[in-house]
């Protein structure tokens, strides 16, 4: 039986996921928390329940996700993505949740780009490997090319 996992790249105003279910791409979307002026504790609040609106929804359609894998953070993370993190990983309780396995520079060179790289390398890489698909913004790309390296066995 095929395993389903959702892969997050966590961001201080927009946190893009990507859901696999074995090596196939089903689903991808962004969580999105735009007004930087508003107080930190509803920003942290409206993610946690983005985030467990779209475990509910999931639950509906009976998908069961077996890992949560969140892009790993440097230590020049923004502090409001490391709190975004934890509020992440709060909204999906009890499923596994791997926060340490796959920094940015491993899946970039997994598809040929430079840790450095974003903006167009980043969406170029997404178009010629998903010409089909439509992504609201470079976090959805991201864990979406972050998702096709952990499935394809490289973390």
């Amino acid at each position: 039986m095929c395993k389903t996992i959702i892969c997050i790249d966590p961001g201080s105003k927009i946190s893009g996921w990507a859901i696999f279910k074995g090596k196939k791409l089903m689903a991808h979307g962004t969580v999105k928390c735009l007004d930087v002026n508003q107080r930190i504790n509803k920003r942290l609040y409206t993610i946690f329940t983005e985030y467990t609106k779209l475990r509910e929804h999931l639950k509906k359609k009976k998908i069961t996700l077996s890992a949560v894998y969140l892009e790993k953070l440097n230590h020049q993370t923004h502090y409001f993505t490391l709190f975004s993190s934890g509020a992440i990983i709060t909204a999906f309780g009890d499923i596994e949740v791997f926060d340490d396995k796959i920094p940015a520079s491993q899946w970039k060179k997994y598809h040929g780009l430079k840790g450095k790289d974003k903006g167009e390398p980043i969406v170029k890489c997404f178009i010629s490997k998903y010409p089909e698909e439509v992504c609201s913004s470079e976090d959805e790309m991201e864990a979406v090319l972050m998702g096709e390296c952990i499935v394809n066995g490289t973390n």
